[in-house]
């Protein structure tokens, strides 16, 4: 785990363009602006996906902990960014940083302890929170926009675990894996 945690640092420290996505036309303001917002964002669709999957594959309390935990970071952070000043290209980083991690770990196959896992989810989890609530629309109530996030944060991880579960050829998996990461790799070039 001390590489993941290495190269988190050392992307963080890199220039990026934060990769806000808009509300898309014609959806009300409130809980489905809210819930529609990660779904337009592919950076946010596959770390969730992926964090899903992750917890799928190993089964058992990572099920509904690694899912939780970053359900529950995404939401302190989204509380979080409502009242500080942000840094949107150490946000940014982060997110992308995910996507590799998160990608790899799938990809690689890797069985880490429950709490290192928690503890890795957890910390994106901050990062994609912390994202949302820094595009919060003005005109948009922060609680039912927050509450159509989480949900659709949800809703994403449990699809992820449903893939875990139920996709039985190791090597699908791994290869969609490899496939996140390489569009994390991708995001980071994209905004040097």
């Amino acid at each position: 785990m001390k590489p993941v945690f290495f190269m988190i640092t050392v992307v963080c420290m890199l220039p990026s363009v934060a990769m806000a996505h808009p509300l898309l036309p014609g959806i009300p303001l409130g809980f489905s602006s809210g819930f529609m917002h990660p779904l337009i964002g592919p950076d946010h669709i596959l770390a969730m996906l992926a964090v899903g999957v992750w917890a799928g594959r190993r089964g058992g309390r990572f099920l509904w902990r690694l899912p939780l935990a970053f359900v529950a970071a995404a939401g302190a952070s989204f509380g979080l960014a409502m009242v500080s000043v942000s840094n949107p290209l150490v946000i940014q980083s982060g997110i992308d940083v995910s996507l590799v991690c998160l990608g790899s770990l799938i990809a690689m196959n890797v069985h880490a302890r429950l709490g290192r896992s928690v503890m890795l989810v957890f910390l994106f989890g901050l990062f994609h929170g912390f994202s949302h609530g820094v595009e919060l629309p003005f005109a948009v109530p922060a609680e039912v926009f927050v509450l159509g996030f989480l949900m659709a944060t949800a809703l994403l991880h449990v699809v992820g675990i449903l893939i875990g579960r139920f996709v039985r050829n190791s090597t699908v998996i791994q290869a969609g894996g490899m496939g996140i990461a390489t569009v994390g790799v991708l995001f980071m070039l994209m905004t040097f």
